[in-house]
């Protein structure tokens, strides 16, 4: 059973088989799904009013989520004055209207492809707007939290520009404008911006609106016209061609002309954060930075949109023209630009689906566990009954391969009862697991996938306080361990004012992604002044929306590490009393080490030493020289054991003025077999000896007498 307005398609992907599941979405609407019953191709009938999408009933209705926890719903119109407008509102979570209605006018036609909320949750959107000399531009308005204008941000919480060069007249094309937005971890605003015939380009603003001159030093990195993206009529609002990694590159997709073929090729450039193209990215012989992909031997391809894994994988939405056919493409690249070759159905990093005569994917999201939802449309041709788009979903496995857990063999597709067009394009999966869609038909509204459950939010976690420590000194805390996740899930983490590490390796402040049984420890440095205290806060959990990749959303797990430089409080330096659990029958000259102990009661760095053997702590190498040790800080020792038997050998730990003794003991000695004198074999094997001769004695005694006589 499906939705109320949609219906699946059969495994066969046999047209005449639509009017059988349409008929069963009539059923539908009097036959509600249980959530907990719903498979997870599904809408949840319980989003929104019950038929499992919401909107404002304007023509284009997007949407993204805020940090305090509402869905912002906006979409553009024109008011009979020829005034544009953009008006949007709130929703909870699971879809139900909160108010808050905001609305802004423009003169002239007005249009949004994109929106994000900042981490202060102040708001952006972005598109174009038509001047009064019908021409476009480049249109940011960035709103407060309380929805009124930021008079911070350009002019009255207006930016308008145009990127087109001196020799370039300016784009009356309806395509022109900002197509994507990104808020980087320094609050800078990142756009791509395109339109057709127009120098494509990568724009970088400060937070109040003016350009950044330390992206290609005027804040506009041109691109060549040859790398073109282009929103096109017929496509999604949610086409994503903008991402941003960890460490501040941006990548950008869409379609190039290939010099050798004269055909369009994907394209994904990388650039570094000041704009320079990254040389070490892609495998284009001439173009460093620059990665080409071929999807189709001839004929065109195009990327729509892009999305970063957690190992950083890169991964592509589009679509492969091959003659009269277009395929939904999905292609998966390594960090480094190169195909990851393990991917797809022929392990070349590329996956197609033709299930009708023309697929596309607009875009997608990669799930908590790695398996890829793809999204877009479909149109069946053969059949004059269905030749408009219908929604198309694709879910993939982490090797590429069509997930069959997934509608009918990994493949969903949706079809409107009046046969109206239909576009399902994945955007946010929420922390439960459930996926928020843009559709469109003849509007565009929000829809959520059943999804499958999952467990974003990790069991607590707890960081001790460091009191009179040294200043301006690099202090690490001590070791969390990451629990509670649903398995092979991974969660966001960041830090605020310090830094973090991951499984011992280097730290860092981007943020990143962790798992169940990740060993986790923050640092920072202490002040420079006696008694003042620093703070890093770190947060673990929920999910990221792909704009804004500093801000988890969802419940998370925070705590706070804190130290306080000399003379805050007294020190206690004397730690709770600890124990070690002697061994006994130990092999011989062996190295044994000790049952973990963790410390607690000291709140400053304390003082280990060990005589009789070595220590280690938190799992490091061993050894026997004097250290510190902080609370929450895990210590083994270590002794080597005798090489005589039942002898005992002993190492005393020490940590402030508590000292705990590890003591092993050799096995005893074992007795081997005898020989004549007594020897040293068993007692009772000589007894059972003595016992069989006399009794053989007894026996043949007689005969033995009598042959002597």
């Amino acid at each position: 059973m499906k939705i109320v307005n949609s219906a699946p398609k059969n495994s066969n992907y046999i047209s005449s088989q639509r009017l059988l599941t349409c008929l069963a979405s009539l059923i539908i609407l009097i036959t509600p799904i249980s959530s907990s019953l719903a498979a997870p191709d599904d809408i949840d009938l319980g989003f929104g009013g019950g038929d499992g999408l919401i909107g404002l009933g304007l023509a284009h209705n997007l949407f993204f989520p805020h940090p305090d926890g509402r869905l912002i719903v906006f979409g553009t119109g024109l008011q009979q004055d020829g005034t544009g407008f953009l008006s949007g509102t709130g929703f909870t979570d699971s879809g139900d209207p909160l108010g808050g209605n905001f609305v802004v006018t423009i003169d002239g036609g007005i249009r949004i492809n994109d929106g994000v909320a900042q981490a202060d949750g102040k708001m952006l959107f972005v598109g174009s707007n038509q001047t009064a000399t019908d021409e476009l531009e480049v249109l940011v308005i960035r709103l407060n939290a309380d929805r009124t204008r930021d008079t911070d941000f350009g002019v009255n919480g207006i930016v308008t520009f145009d990127t087109g060069s001196s020799d370039i007249p300016p784009s009356n094309d309806d395509n022109y404008g900002a197509i994507g937005v990104i808020v980087d971890a320094d609050g800078k605003i990142v756009l791509a911006v395109g339109g057709i015939g127009r120098p494509h380009t990568l724009v970088r603003l400060n937070s109040d609106g003016t350009f950044d001159p330390s992206l290609d030093d005027d804040g506009i990195r041109a691109i060549p016209e040859s790398f073109s993206f282009e929103i096109e009529s017929n496509r999604s609002n949610a086409t994503k061609p903008l991402a941003l990694q960890s460490d501040g590159k941006i990548l950008l997709v869409g379609s190039g002309r290939n010099a050798a073929s004269f055909d369009d090729d994907m394209f994904i450039i990388r650039f570094h954060p000041n704009g320079d193209l990254d040389t070490g990215f892609g495998d284009a012989p001439t173009d460093g930075g620059l990665a080409m992909l071929n999807v189709a031997d001839t004929d065109d391809d195009n990327a729509n949109s892009v999305v970063i894994q957690p190992d950083g994988k890169i991964v592509v939405f589009g679509v492969r023209e091959f003659g009269n056919r277009h395929d939904l493409a999905v292609v998966r690249l390594q960090a480094n630009g190169l195909k990851d070759l393990p991917f797809g159905f022929n392990d070349d990093g590329i996956h197609v689906v033709n299930s009708s005569l023309f697929d596309v994917a607009i875009g997608g999201v990669v799930l908590p566990d790695g398996r890829i939802l793809a999204g877009g449309f479909g149109v069946d041709f053969s059949n004059p009954n269905f030749s408009l788009p219908y929604g198309l979903l694709v879910r993939f496995d982490t090797e590429g391969l069509v997930d069959p857990t997934f509608g009918i063999d990994g493949v969903s597709e949706w079809i409107g009862l009046n046969n109206d067009f239909r576009i399902w394009t994945p955007r946010f999966i929420q922390a439960d697991g459930k996926i928020l869609l843009e559709h469109s038909d003849s509007s565009t509204n929000i829809g959520r996938l059943a999804g499958d459950a999952i467990d974003t939010l990790p069991d607590s976690i707890s960081f001790a306080d460091q009191n009179n420590v040294a200043t301006s000194t690099f202090l690490e805390s001590n070791s969390v361990t990451v629990s509670g996740l649903s398995p092979v899930n991974v969660v966001p983490i960041v830090v605020e004012n310090g830094l973090y590490s991951v499984n011992g390796l280097p730290y860092t402040d981007a943020p990143g992604y962790v798992e169940n049984g990740d060993s986790v420890r923050v640092a920072h440095t202490s002040e420079a002044a006696d008694n003042a205290a620093t703070n890093t806060v770190l947060r673990i959990g929920g999910v990221i929306f792909p704009s804004q990749p500093a801000i988890p959303l969802g419940a998370l797990v925070t705590d706070t590490f804190t130290s306080t430089t000399v003379g805050s409080v007294p020190m206690d330096t004397t730690p709770d009393a600890f124990s070690f659990t002697d061994q006994n029958d130990a092999a011989l000259s062996t190295t044994i080490t000790s049952n973990l102990v963790t410390i607690s009661g000291i709140d400053a760095a304390t003082e280990i030493s060990v005589t009789g053997g070595e220590y280690s702590i938190n799992a490091a190498a061993a050894t026997a020289a004097a250290g510190t040790v902080i609370v929450g800080d895990s210590v083994t020792v270590s002794v080597q054991s005798s090489n005589a038997n039942s002898a005992t050998t002993s190492a005393t730990l020490t940590i402030g003025s508590v000292a705990g003794t590890f003591s092993v003991t050799t096995a005893a000695a074992t007795t081997g077999g005898g020989g004549g004198g007594g020897g040293n074999g068993s007692p009772n094997l000589w007894l059972l000896l003595l016992m069989a001769t006399v009794l053989i004695y007894r026996k043949t005694s007689p005969q033995i007498r009598g042959r002597i006589s």
